[in-house]
């Protein structure tokens, strides 16, 4: 989760301002770094791959609730002196331009209403990963996706080679082991 929400922010900054082709390329190395984390904390052995498949979900969602935030605070604040983003006008040409008419209704008619909104959203969130939860769980823990679940792990645990000698550490008064 934390993988993919640190490089998609860092993409959200940085992907306007390239090429196209580089920023493709870079999306895409963007998505192979996020997908090498994941499947390293399954094959160490420190996940399971729904541990995983939440994290990338749940990493997703906050993106995106952090996109749409930034997106509407941008459109709502005019703050001078905050630089322009590709695809701001200079303002030298602003003078150019004829505003239009703004039909949308106001964003905060009723605050309430949006809390409401929002706490209606958090729960059916909650609810749905509660829901899948259960459904991977079953009532007593035996459900075919929780045994796939673990034989998944237990097999890349099985085939894992040490790439590396265990540490040889050895306590104080102590012979270090062979």
């Amino acid at each position: 989760m934390s993988s993919l929400v640190c490089y998609g922010i860092v993409l959200l900054v940085f992907a306007p301002t390239l090429r196209t082709n580089t920023r493709r390329v870079t999306v895409g190395f963007a998505v192979v770094i996020v997908t090498a984390v994941g499947l390293s904390r399954i094959g160490l052995g420190v996940h399971y791959l729904t541990d995983v498949l939440a994290g990338w979900l749940l990493g997703t969602l906050w993106l995106v609730l952090a996109t749409i935030a930034f997106h509407r605070w941008r459109g709502d604040s005019h703050v001078e002196g905050a630089g322009p983003l590709p695809g701001d006008v200079p303002p030298a040409d602003r003078d150019d331009l004829r505003p239009v008419p703004d039909r949308r209704p106001p964003l905060a008619a009723h605050p309430w209403r949006e809390v409401g909104e929002l706490a209606v959203a958090w729960v059916l969130l909650v609810g749905t990963l509660i829901g899948l939860g259960m459904l991977v769980r079953g009532p007593r823990g035996h459900t075919p996706a929780l045994r796939w679940d673990h034989n998944a792990v237990a097999t890349l645990a099985e085939h894992r080679t040490p790439d590396l000698p265990p540490p040889r550490v050895s306590l104080p008064g102590t012979s270090p082991p062979p």
